[in-house]
């Protein structure tokens, strides 16, 4: 769980940032684009939207589950679910980024 999540922080960060950076921006306004759509509360919007929207297969579902289960808690996240749904959704990423054939 933790290590996909991980991997798939990276990959969203570099998602987004890709996605803004032109046409050029100030460095301050990119990084506050940036910090406001890799927020655990927007992804955790992500991730509703997502399981909204599309079909997740059975592998999927699992490694949601195992990111979301991976989260250690802690007395200073302001909110404990997001963390947990934005570290599934990274989760999601990651394994999709890793297993990608193409």
């Amino acid at each position: 769980g933790t290590d996909l999540a991980y991997v798939g922080d990276v990959v969203f960060e570099l998602f987004i940032r890709s996605r803004h950076v032109w046409p050029s921006k100030r460095t301050a306004d990119l990084q506050n684009i940036v910090v406001s759509t890799v927020r655990a509360e927007h992804q955790s919007q992500l991730l509703e939207r997502l399981k909204k929207d599309f079909v997740l297969t059975e592998k999927e579902l699992q490694v949601l589950m195992r990111g979301r289960n991976s989260v250690t808690r802690s007395k200073n996240r302001r909110d404990p679910a997001a963390y947990q749904d934005s570290t599934s959704f990274e989760a999601l990423i990651g394994y999709l980024y890793i297993s990608d054939k193409e």
